[in-house]
């Protein structure tokens, strides 16, 4: 249960740090990188596409899409 907990924080911290970064995104810059049509999030407020955008780049990130770049950048700061 302690592994689940950590692991939770971390996404919450994730989740801080990608909405911060959609805070200083644009509605058409969030609409550029959301997992939906421009069409469908036309008719949303800025506030739920930067919601969005953190929702769908947590998802992204936990379908192990980036696993090689994350790990090379591990490596880097680490060694």
């Amino acid at each position: 249960m302690q592994k689940l907990q950590v692991l939770n924080e971390h996404k919450k911290y994730l989740a801080h740090v990608l909405y911060e970064d959609a805070l200083r995104m644009n509605k058409a810059e969030l609409q550029n990188v959301l997992f939906f049509d421009e069409e469908t999030t036309d008719s949303w407020t800025l506030e739920q596409c930067q919601i969005q955008f953190v929702k769908d780049q947590i998802s992204f990130f936990e379908d192990d899409n980036l696993n090689v770049q994350v790990n090379e950048i591990w490596r880097l700061i680490y060694g």
